[in-house]
Formats: structure tokens, C-alpha cells, sequence
């Protein structure tokens, strides 16, 4: 398995409505016709700092780069999405090791 740690940011005061782009775009998107390969995603928020990561998990290297393909070309199409929200930066990582609960789910809060 890989991950793709992607760090953006947006304006403090823009935080909120950057979070429920997210809650409510982003997530069904990927929900409804995730990618080739896609396992899911984790979105992380330093409000403080305006700061938001998203760790997306793929099965194959292969896969994760194909979907850097796609999201670049979608972001192409429609800049104007995402509500403000700027990629700083990316890197990518193989899955080396893993430590779970077994049936314990991660569930995101909803916007402030």
C-alpha cells in the first residue's frame, strides 16, 4: 500500500467553509467512483494555522500516480473548486507497517 501526504492551506477565516468543501464535495466524490486503487483518505486540520493535510491511501504506486494525473486535469478544468483551498506541497510513501483496532472506524467531526 502507498500514501500520498498532500499539505494545503487556506485563509483562517475561510477555514470552516474550506472544512464542509471537503465534508460535502470532496468525500461523496470519492465515495460514490473512488479511483482505481483508492483505499481512502484521512483529511487533518491545524486550525490555528489555517492548515489542512489529506494522507490518501492507494494499492499500488501505480495507482497512486495515475490519480495525481486525474486530479491535475480536473483541476485544469474547474479551478475556480475547492473554495480556496491551495496545495503547498506532496510527498509519497510506501506502507512499511500498520497498527490498528481491529473494528474500530475513524469518524471525521463536521464543520464547526
Amino acid at each position: 500500500m502507498f500514501v500520498r501526504m498532500t499539505e494545503l492551506e487556506t485563509d483562517k477565516k475561510e477555514l470552516d467553509q474550506s472544512i464542509q468543501y471537503v465534508n460535502q464535495e470532496v468525500v461523496p466524490t470519492l465515495q460514490k467512483s473512488p479511483a482505481s486503487g483508492f483505499k481512502g483518505a484521512y483529511w487533518l486540520c491545524d486550525r490555528d494555522a489555517g492548515k489542512l493535510m489529506v494522507f490518501t491511501l492507494w494499492e499500488s504506486e501505480q495507482a497512486m500516480r495515475a490519480s495525481e494525473e486525474a486530479v491535475k486535469q480536473a483541476r485544469e478544468q474547474s479551478p475556480e473548486k475547492g473554495d480556496g483551498i491551495k496545495q503547498k506541497g506532496s510527498s509519497r510513501y510506501e506502507v512499511v507497517a500498520v497498527a490498528a483496532t481491529p473494528g474500530v472506524a475513524m469518524q471525521g467531526g463536521a464543520a464547526r
